[in-house]
């Protein structure tokens, strides 16, 4: 699964910079060709160069320089990337690619079919991707011709759930190592290419100028990496309010405070832009022991929860409630989930469970803690918040099954819910160890991994949808998680910036599109 180095914020500098005084003031004159950018992340690691072979260095920086074979249209079907077609055989066993013409990477040199398979001999090469299951199941690549790719598999596999990820699969170009083999340059084929770095603080891109998608709106964009301590912090519209900051963006789940919002609506100079989201807001139960080992207690709980007040009091209404593991209609996952019914009346007093939360909880999370505890009260049940006290502590807990509620989200497009749905049930703990994927299954359950595996194997769309419908019925069965909610996308931003766009993938900025509006 993806680590936690990945990027969850981009904000463009435009003012003197993030030292200047706070003040709630409209923003200093800008350079029209540059965008200043702070990056935020959960761990900024010291290390040199961005390769989609590591999964160190961040997702949102990535996205600006390497390229999938496959994006995620609006209802997160696989549409072009890299690769302008593909065709699946009637066996299953070959994915065939047609290669987009005409493709050159920053480096000045083509990327033709030798260079992508030279990049899946590196994936393939490498134990630490062995946790995705198409790893495992490639058994040869050939470059027919110079724009042709032919994948063969030893049983069918759908590989466009993961080629379309960040790690491992964005193309890097041949041009990024040396004769030996070894990772000596940042060469993609994006809209930017990094021409500087002070590894772990600051990143500076220039537009590449024979990307195949044309020009990209700014020149340059002067990227700073700023404290984890900013998401979901007053500090971000702070910037943003006193002129500090030009952009501001959601990544896979919310950075921009909503408390705040209509501070921010009020400012002229300033405009909010508001999109679906993709990743889920859920209830992680302890199935192996406690109270919530019982099916009935689970239901019981899924049964009290009441979606539309979390939106509406928890996510001052920049959600959409769900019942599905993902989002409802994307990327052919179920519209809806059922909430199968208690089995019985509690006897006795109401069982008392424990929602842990980290300590870093944001007062979003304490707000939706305070309302869960309510709503389960009336469904005859004793939940209890309980804070750890540190990062460490809270691992040990879990790790011990210390909890019997956890609120955590899914990781979002372009991961759900392929991937996304291996690294939670499919884990391997032998692999474990030497995997980007850490630890255990969150459910250790064969019908679950059975239903996974018949989607993953799946021959055409029709196929691929009523086997993930069994997936999403299972969990309705048993009830090991309880979906919660969706929460919106923004970006908050100068209103002297065009060409946002919200896609389905909040790693994905799209700053390619992104203008200064012309100066009258």
């Amino acid at each position: 699964m993806r680590a936690k180095a990945g990027v969850l914020t981009l904000i463009a500098v435009f003012a003197a910079g993030l030292a200047a005084p706070a003040q709630d003031a409209a923003p200093s004159p800008r350079v029209p060709a540059v965008l200043r950018a702070g990056i935020c992340g959960r761990r900024q690691e010291l290390f040199p160069g961005l390769t989609s072979l590591s999964y160190r260095g961040g997702f949102h920086t990535k996205t600006l320089v390497y390229e999938p074979l496959f994006r995620l249209g609006p209802a997160g079907e696989p549409v072009p990337g890299l690769a302008e077609s593909w065709k699946q055989s009637e066996d299953g066993l070959t994915w065939t690619l047609r290669l987009r013409e005409g493709v050159i990477s920053h480096d000045g040199a083509r990327l033709d079919a030798a260079g992508v398979k030279e990049h899946f001999g590196r994936v393939l090469a490498n134990p630490g991707h062995d946790w995705l299951g198409g790893c495992s199941r490639i058994r040869d690549v050939a470059a027919t011709d110079s724009r042709t790719v032919v994948i063969t598999l030893s049983e069918p596999w759908y590989l466009p759930g993961e080629l379309g990820s960040i790690n491992p699969w964005d193309i890097v170009a041949p041009g990024a190592f040396d004769y030996e083999g070894t990772f000596t340059d940042t060469v993609g084929t994006g809209p930017f290419r990094l021409v500087h770095e002070v590894p772990g603080k600051a990143h500076v891109y220039e537009t590449h100028s024979k990307w195949w998608g044309g020009a990209a709106g700014v020149g340059r964009i002067e990227a700073t990496l700023l404290p984890d301590s900013w998401r979901e912090n007053g500090e971000v519209l702070r910037a943003l309010l006193a002129g500090e900051v030009d952009l501001v963006t959601d990544g896979e789940g919310p950075v921009i405070p909503r408390e705040d919002l209509d501070r921010v609506k009020a400012r002229p100079w300033l405009r909010v832009w508001r999109g679906p989201g993709s990743g889920v807001h859920y209830l992680l139960l302890n199935t192996k022991s406690g109270p919530t080992a019982s099916r009935d207690v689970r239901r019981r709980l899924a049964a009290a929860v009441d979606r539309q007040a979390l939106v509406r009091e928890g996510e001052l209404g920049y959600a959409v409630p769900s019942t599905t593991l993902f989002r409802g209609g994307h990327a052919a996952w179920p519209a809806a989930g059922r909430t199968a019914a208690p089995e019985g009346a509690v006897a006795g007093d109401p069982p008392r469970l424990r929602l842990l939360l980290p300590a870093d909880a944001t007062p979003r999370l304490e707000r939706h803690a305070v309302l869960l505890r309510k709503q389960a009260a009336a469904g005859e049940l004793d939940l209890v918040v309980e804070m750890a006290r540190s990062a460490k502590e809270f691992r040990a807990r879990v790790d011990a099954g210390e909890y019997e509620a956890l609120i955590r989200v899914t990781q979002a497009a372009p991961y759900d819910p392929w991937i996304s749905l291996q690294g939670m049930f499919l884990r391997d703990p032998a692999q474990a160890a030497r995997t980007a994927s850490r630890g255990g299954s969150l459910w250790e359950d064969e019908t679950i991994r059975s239903r996974i595996l018949d989607a993953e194997a799946a021959i055409g769309d029709a196929a691929r949808a009523m086997a993930l419908a069994a997936v999403q019925a299972r969990l309705d069965e048993e009830v090991p998680l309880i979906p919660l909610f969706v929460c919106d996308r923004l970006i908050v931003a100068s209103a002297e910036l065009e060409g946002i766009e919200l896609g389905p993938n909040p790693y994905d900025l799209g700053l390619a599109s992104v203008r200064w509006r012309p100066q009258r």
